[in-house]
Order: C-alpha cells, then structure tokens, then sequence
C-alpha cells in the first residue's frame, strides 16, 4: 500500500509557520522601538528639567552691576509715564528675619502680581524704606510704619498669606542698599498726592489703576 505525501498541506503549514515567524519578529521590533523611545523621551524630560534648573540658578545668582549710579532706560511696552529707572546702592541696613518678612509682605500685597515687574515691586519696598527714614513718619521699624493708621489697611488682618519667593527676593535686595526712588519720596498709591510725581507706572493689562510714586 502506497503513501502519498500531502505537499499542499505541508506547504500550508510552512507558510503559516513562516508568517507566524514574521508576525513575532516585527512585535519585538515594534515593541524595542517603543521602549527606545520612552528612553529618550525620558532623557529629554530630565535634560529639559536640568537646563530649567541651570537657568533658574543662574538668575538667582546673578550679580548686579557694581557702578553706583547706573541710568537704564525703561523698555517701549512699557507705560509712556514712566521716567527711566535711577539705579543706586546704599549701605546695607541691618534687619532682622521680622523686618525681611513684613517689607516682603508688603510687596506682596502692593505689587504681588504674576503681571508687574520687578521695577513696581522694588518701588513699592522703596517708598517703605523711604518712611522709615523720613522724619514725617512716627515708625521706628517696618512694622511700624505699615501699621500706621489709615496707611496700609492690609498690615490690620489677623491671617497673613507667606510672601511669594519673587517678593522676598526683591526685599532682601532693597535691605541690602539696592534703590530705586530718592529719599524724599514717601507716597505710592493709585492717585497723586504731596508736591509731584517721581515716576508713574501703569498696570500693563489694564486692570488696575495708575500707581503713582510722589514726594
């Protein structure tokens, strides 16, 4: 009795087993390139984060221009009633944690806005530290002087919120001699008040008032 030998089947069979083959090697191909690119896409997160962190380190430790009397013009998008900035250093006033704490509180409160510049906060601490020296002002402290009556309301409340990072920054420039405004002016608010107006800033989104800076 004779066998005869199935090629059809045996072929079938081959091709099957040939295109089961494929099918595994390209899922290993697909699934390596998957994983090559969730490396590199990893990769490129954490050297993104590492440049961010460079660059944010490299600000905060930025050095300001040793001259003492540096006259920089303000830029165009700015308001067209804002004198150019008068750059000065004095001496370092000696503070404590408390005073650091209170001036930054009240560039926060007066300026703390993602929106205005470091220019309006360093002029709100400005116009704080301008009181403390002045005579017309019965404040021995920053305390004190925030907690006159009738001038900042805000000093009153029981619960105040910390101070964001950017505010702290700028009062601890201004204690150690950094200035913007000379000593005799002693007034910001959002009308004029006293002889005349040193510098005029407006809210560059137009949502709130003039700040006017006057002696």
């Amino acid at each position: 009795m004779r066998r005869y030998i199935n090629f059809k089947r045996i072929s079938r069979n081959f091709k099957q087993i040939l295109l089961l083959v494929a099918l595994l090697i390209c899922t290993g191909v697909t699934l390596a390139r998957a994983e090559t690119r969730t490396m590199n896409s990893n990769l490129n997160r954490s050297l993104d984060l590492r440049a961010m962190a460079d660059i944010n380190e490299q600000l905060f430790y930025e050095e300001e221009p040793e001259s003492e009397l540096i006259y920089q013009p303000q830029p165009q998008s700015n308001s067209y009633y804002q004198q150019p900035a008068q750059i000065r250093y004095e001496a370092a006033m000696a503070h404590t944690a408390d005073d650091l704490w209170w001036l930054a509180l009240a560039i926060h409160y007066e300026a703390g806005s993602d929106w205005l510049s470091d220019e309006h906060q360093l002029k709100v601490g400005n116009v704080v530290l301008n009181r403390v020296a002045s005579s017309r002002f019965a404040g021995t402290s920053i305390h004190a002087i925030l907690h006159q009556p009738g001038q900042y309301p805000w000093a009153v409340y029981s619960n105040h919120p910390q101070p964001s990072a950017r505010s702290i920054k700028n009062a601890q420039k201004l204690l150690d001699g950094y200035r913007l405004l000379p000593y005799n002016v002693i007034w910001q608010a959002n009308f004029r008040q006293g002889s005349n107006c040193y510098s005029i800033i407006e809210c560059p989104r137009g949502i709130l008032r003039t700040t006017f800076f006057c002696y």
